[in-house]
This record gives C-alpha cells, structure tokens and sequence, in this order.
C-alpha cells in the first residue's frame, strides 16, 4: 500500500480525508509546512497532497525545499494565480487542483498513482544510491560524493567483499586513483555529511549511532535501504 502524505491546516479535512483515503493509502497528516519537510524526508511517502497556504512554511516552499518529491504530487489552493500556476509548472508538479471536493480529489490522485504505476520501470542501483545521498544531503561537489556513487551498487551486489582489497580498489580503476586515496575521500564526504546532518533524517538509517558510522557501517545502512518501498 502507498504511502500518503496530507498536508493541510484543516483539522476537519484532514479527518475527513484520512477516512476517505484510508482504504487506498497508508495516510500520514500535518498541518503545517515545517511539520511537512520533515515528513518527506524521514518516511518518503510516494504520494503527496499539499495544500499551498500552509502556516509556519507556506506548500510552494515545502515543494521548493524537499530533497526528493515524490512521483505523485497535487497541489491545492483555495484560489490560483500566475505565479502559483507559474511555480508549480517549473517544479513539475504533477497536478494543481482549485479548492478541490475531497470525493474529486480521492479521485485525481488514485488515477495519478494507477498511471505512475504502470509507467515506472525499476531504478538502477546508482540512482538509488544517489537518491538516498541526497536525503542524507552529502555535498555533491566532493569527489567523495562521486565515488560513493559508484561504489554503493558494487558494494550491494556482494556485501561480503573486502573494502580495502576489492571495493576501494575497484573504484579506483574507476576514477584513476589508488583504493586508499578513494578511501580517504569516502571517508572525508561522510564525516562532513555527518557533522552537518538533519539529525532526524539521519536517525532513521543509523538510529543507535552517536559518533560518525564506519564506512562499512554506511554501506551497510544504505544497502539496508536500496529498492525499499
């Protein structure tokens, strides 16, 4: 069952919707835009509806600021403007709906999912790695960066491989560099990513960690994640 992410500050809505939607979707709701960016980026719900004049951080925001959007997005909004209308094409929101009935909306987003569904492909290993590095918001100019890119599918098709004599080394041949030299600059990347972590976010792939994860700690974790639904 998809996840669905609610976004709206109508108490009352938000308990009629979580009816409504409940036999389609697992329904998660908020009610303001702050609440929303943390939601996205801890439980990556694959269907959002979010209402575009939230408090605190307004839904264009949220739209703007999540690390990942998930493949079906509706917008609400009590009245639409040029610039809303503007905004949400740039971001490639998939649809914007105007004070929507909530019987209208259960419907848009149903066919919206059914659609997404039959037109998705599995993603390749790298793209997943990359998608959970920018969820954990690694800095993407490192060559650090690069390398992990590379070396997390390598790493998931044989988790018992040796890091230092196998996996550093075939990265390496990759990038033209020796297996400590792209040991070095892994460990540089995460160390960094760590120091300037969103300690919720991070929590959910290293929830008893205190101190930076070892990079087979990492690897591990991110492992843990690819192609989870």
């Amino acid at each position: 069952m998809h996840r669905l992410l609610i976004a709206d500050s109508d108490d009352g809505f938000l308990m009629a919707a979580k009816e409504a939607f409940s036999s389609d979707f697992e329904v998660m709701t908020c009610q303001d835009g702050e609440t929303a960016l943390e939601l996205l980026s801890t439980l990556q719900p694959q269907v959002l509806i979010v209402n575009l004049m939230l408090p605190f951080k307004d839904g264009l925001t949220v739209l703007q600021e999540a690390a990942v959007l998930p493949p079906v997005t509706i917008a609400t909004t009590p009245i639409i403007l040029p610039y809303i209308e503007n905004a949400c094409s740039a971001l490639k929101i998939g649809y914007l709906m105007v004070s929507p009935q909530l019987n209208a909306l259960r419907v848009q987003a149903i066919q919206m999912v059914n659609q997404w569904n039959s037109d998705q492909t599995p993603p390749d290993l790298r793209s997943q790695a990359i998608l959970h590095l920018h969820i954990l918001n690694f800095p993407t100019h490192r060559i650090g960066y690069r390398q992990l890119c590379d070396a997390i599918p390598l790493y998931y098709q044989d988790r018992e491989q040796c890091l230092d004599t196998v996996l550093y080394a075939s990265v390496g041949l990759m990038c033209g560099r020796t297996g400590k030299t792209v040991e070095r600059s892994m460990r540089a990347v995460i160390v960094q990513a760590w120091d300037h972590r969103d300690k919720l976010v991070w929590s959910k792939y290293f929830p008893n960690h205190k101190a930076c994860p070892s990079n087979k700690v990492f690897f591990d974790a991110i492992a843990d994640h690819l192609y989870e639904s």
